[in-house]
């Protein structure tokens, strides 16, 4: 969406798959987080438990990020409605502001997730 107006369905869709994937990318993180548990069980050495430690502030951070992001989302979509509900005849056809920046912050967030993953399974993949 790089347009400066949309329709409200094309704005809540968006809305709608940018919430879903970030559902997803909170699920992941607890499926990395347990992998994390498990190999912070089986090593003592203080380099290892440093790198796990890194990865605990990161995922919790980026829990945090996620929580953020889903709340600013969802007032989004309680604006979309309340439009709706205040001009319900031809809303269909109604341009709204587009949110780019919306767009930017998920795009950023999908980035750095997926940096950060990635920088994971390395470490995970040497110590497991």
């Amino acid at each position: 969406m790089k347009d400066k107006t949309a329709h409200i369905d094309e704005l809540h869709r968006d809305l709608m798959t940018w919430s879903e994937n970030l559902r997803f990318f909170r699920d992941d993180l607890q499926i990395l987080k347990n992998r994390l548990a498990e190999i912070a069980s089986k090593y003592t050495d203080k380099e290892v438990l440093a790198s796990v430690e890194h990865f605990q502030n990161a995922f919790y951070t980026k829990e945090l990020v996620i929580h953020d992001i889903m709340h600013e989302f969802d007032a989004e979509e309680k604006q979309l409605t309340a439009a709706s509900l205040k001009q319900s005849v031809a809303i269909d056809r109604k341009l709204f502001p587009a949110h780019p920046e919306k767009l930017e912050q998920y795009e950023s967030f999908e980035k750095s997730f997926k940096e950060l993953k990635h920088e994971f399974m390395q470490f995970a993949s040497a110590k497991m």
